[in-house]
C-alpha cells in the first residue's frame, strides 16, 4: 500500500509541471591571425532558445576561454552574412576578438547535434542541445492513475 502511495505522490508531481533543464554543449576551434585555439561552454536554461540571448560565464554558464556567448536566432538580421542561418558569437577574455559560429536555421530550438554550416576549416564546431524526456499532460497522467486506484480499493476489499 506505501509502494501504491509513494508511486501515487511521484505522479502527482510529475503532473504539478516541473520543467527540467535544457543544456547546450559547444565544442568549437578558432583559426585567425590573432591565432588559434579552442572554445568550450555549456550552458543551461530553463527551455529551447527561440529568441536571440546572451550570457556571460555564471551560474548557468560556464566557458573555458570566453567573456560573454551571443546567441543570434538570424544571423542575416544581425548583419553577419547572407547565408540563412543561426548564429554563436563569443569574445573570448582579456580582448582575444569575437569568433563566429553559423548554425542551420532555428538549430538552437531543436535537441540533437548541430555541426557548423559555414567556415568550415576556420571556425568548425558541434553544439549539442540535451533536455528533458517530455512528460505527460496532467489528464494523461490521471488516465494512467485510475487503473492503480482500483488495485488499491480492491486490495483493501480483500482483506
Amino acid at each position: 500500500m506505501r509502494h501504491v502511495a509513494l508511486s501515487v505522490l511521484i505522479c502527482l508531481v510529475l503532473a504539478s509541471g516541473a520543467q527540467a533543464a535544457i543544456t547546450y554543449e559547444f565544442d568549437g576551434t578558432y583559426s585567425s591571425f590573432l591565432g588559434s585555439g579552442i572554445v568550450n561552454f555549456d550552458l543551461t536554461t530553463s527551455d529551447l532558445l527561440t529568441t536571440d540571448a546572451t550570457f556571460v560565464p555564471g551560474l548557468s554558464m560556464t566557458c573555458n576561454a570566453c567573456d560573454r556567448v551571443d546567441l543570434f536566432q538570424d544571423a542575416i538580421a544581425h548583419g553577419l552574412g547572407g547565408t540563412p542561418a543561426s548564429a554563436i558569437a563569443y569574445q573570448l577574455a582579456a580582448g582575444g576578438g569575437t569568433y563566429y559560429f553559423y548554425f542551420d536555421p532555428g538549430a538552437f530550438a531543436v535537441l540533437g547535434t548541430h555541426d557548423t554550416i559555414l567556415l568550415q576549416g576556420i571556425n568548425d564546431a558541434t553544439l549539442k542541445i540535451s533536455g528533458p524526456v517530455s512528460t505527460p499532460e496532467p489528464t494523461s497522467l490521471a488516465l494512467l492513475l485510475i487503473p492503480a486506484a482500483g488495485l488499491l480499493l480492491r486490495r483493501r476489499r480483500v482483506q
